[in-house]
């Protein structure tokens, strides 16, 4: 087996461990249907996943046409982005963290002109706070 092929299929047996962990992390809520159903939906994806990788590995054991790292850098980052984005959500409040998020990830896919990401940032925020927070008095406000 080349390291590549080992690479992957570790990757995939980290997904299942942290899967388990917020699978075990549901038994404290009060309602654990949704979030034990993603998990089964990640659950699902991962294992086809593995399934394909080890296809993968049966058709090419050489190592060709496998992911490098410089493929999956921007992938990489959106994930990062969306983790900071709910610290970030955590800690302030819905606005604060889609007011930075939105320009990050438009910035990252290299939208330009500068403006129009300011623009589009203002417009969708005063969209949701008037339909939101005025009209169905959504309380997005901590």
């Amino acid at each position: 087996m080349n390291k590549k092929a080992k690479q992957d299929i570790f990757v995939c047996l980290v997904i299942y461990a942290f899967m388990l962990f917020c699978f075990v992390q549901t038994f404290s809520m009060k309602s654990g249907s949704m979030p034990r159903l993603i998990l089964s939906l990640a659950f699902i994806c991962n294992t086809a996943l593995t399934v394909r990788t080890i296809g993968q590995l049966k058709k090419n054991p050489g190592g060709e046409g496998y992911t490098s790292i410089s493929e999956i850098k921007v992938p990489m980052l959106m994930f990062l982005g969306v983790v900071l984005y709910c610290l970030i959500f955590n800690f302030t409040n819905y606005f604060v963290a889609t007011a930075i998020m939105i320009p990050a990830f438009m910035l990252v896919e290299k939208v330009r002109p500068v403006w129009k990401v300011v623009l589009i940032d203002v417009v969708y925020l005063v969209f949701i706070y008037v339909l939101f927070v005025k009209v169905l008095q959504v309380p997005l406000l901590k």
